[in-house]
């Protein structure tokens, strides 16, 4: 059997098998019918630069992407030692990303400077899709806030960025109608900034961001009322400043907090939900501290044993520590039922290093 004996189906399914610059570089110009399948595979799959040596990087600018730039709905492009200056070579081809017409979602990789990327975010005003992976930039970028939120298409964002020494979180002062779910990474928020994030996105369904202790004399003062599902991650952050933020949010249906050396019992977070968050199905909460006194951590666990954790919301708690730490550093984490039903219990007594103190009924 030959190759171009198999069916449609199949070869869209051994291209899933290769990079993006592989199936261009091995299968297209064999024949009319293989072109037009992987004019079909690139509707589904992001063409990546990644790990591609320098002469198929030409290759395919100089060669393919004339041919199927139409059908490119993602890219990926950075800025790694395996191409160095590699957006700067893909404009020097005269590839500019509002070429691509049918452009919906755009990544960038390991981008090392900010000096273009504000032009280059301007040519992609079709994208739904940002990414910017492990980027650094130096200390002036409030225009790269502003070109992201200028994006008049723009929905899904996700920033994982590195600055140059201590970086004061500045605000955009463009306001972005369309963003919806926004993931930050590299920068930890204060509740002050963090309010003026979410007035600059009105839009905003989804969070994800760090809380910085360092916001314990500020406090929102509006509601935040278009967020439903927010993820957070805290470090000694005070109970009322986790409180103010809850207040502000009273349509969350999800909610994640990953947390060290909190304060707050099962008591008062049985509180705050009961307050501020009437639409809560999901919760999923973890944290990590130090605890010596065995009387406290039995009363610790006692408070999420309430009827409302155990019966009303069917939210259970899994305890473990590692008897060998003597630092007794302890994770408790609750998750949703429909989580912890796939997790058999016994796997936890049976282990010599974690035991699981509760389980599901």
């Amino acid at each position: 059997m030959t190759l171009e004996n198999l069916a449609n189906e199949l070869l869209l399914d051994l291209f899933e098998y290769f990079r993006a610059v592989e199936v261009l570089r091995s299968f297209y110009g064999l024949n009319s019918r293989l072109n037009e399948l992987i004019s079909k595979h690139f509707l589904k799959h992001r063409l990546d630069f990644h790990r591609s040596p320098k002469k198929d990087f030409d290759l395919i600018c100089q060669v393919y992407l004339p041919e199927i730039c139409e059908n490119i709905l993602s890219i990926d492009l950075s800025d790694d030692d395996d191409i160095p200056g590699e957006i700067d070579l893909f404009l020097s081809y005269g590839w500019t990303l509002d070429r691509f017409a049918n452009l919906r979602s755009v990544t960038f990789t390991n981008i090392r400077y900010g000096e273009n990327i504000c032009d280059i975010l301007s040519q992609c005003q079709q994208i739904i899709h940002l990414n910017l992976t492990a980027c650094y930039f130096g200390y002036s970028v409030r225009n790269i806030w502003n070109s992201i939120w200028a994006l008049p298409n723009l929905i899904y964002c996700f920033l994982s960025l590195v600055f140059k020494d201590d970086y004061y979180l500045s605000i955009p002062n463009q306001c972005s109608t369309s963003i919806k779910h926004l993931t930050i990474i590299g920068i930890s928020f204060q509740i002050g900034p963090l309010q003026a994030f979410c007035e600059r996105t009105p839009q905003l369904e989804y969070l994800s961001v760090d809380l910085s202790p360092r916001s314990i004399s500020e406090s929102i003062q509006t509601p935040i009322e278009s967020i439903s599902k927010l993820n957070i991650s805290i470090i000694d952050v005070q109970s009322n400043t986790i409180e103010n933020l809850l207040q502000h949010t009273p349509n969350l249906i999800e909610l994640k907090i990953d947390s060290c050396y909190p304060d707050l019992n099962g008591y008062e977070w049985e509180n705050l939900i009961r307050n501020y968050l009437p639409k809560l199905e999901q919760f999923q909460l973890k944290m990590k501290f130090q605890m010596f006194n065995p009387n406290q951590r039995d009363q610790l666990l006692k408070s999420f044993q309430t009827p409302f954790w155990i019966k009303e919301r069917q939210w259970f708690i899994q305890f473990h520590f590692n008897l060998d730490d003597k630092s007794n550093i302890i994770n408790r984490e609750i998750i949703a039922i429909n989580i912890i039903r796939c997790i058999k219990a016994e796997k936890y007594v049976k282990s010599s290093l974690f035991r699981s103190i509760t389980e599901a009924n």
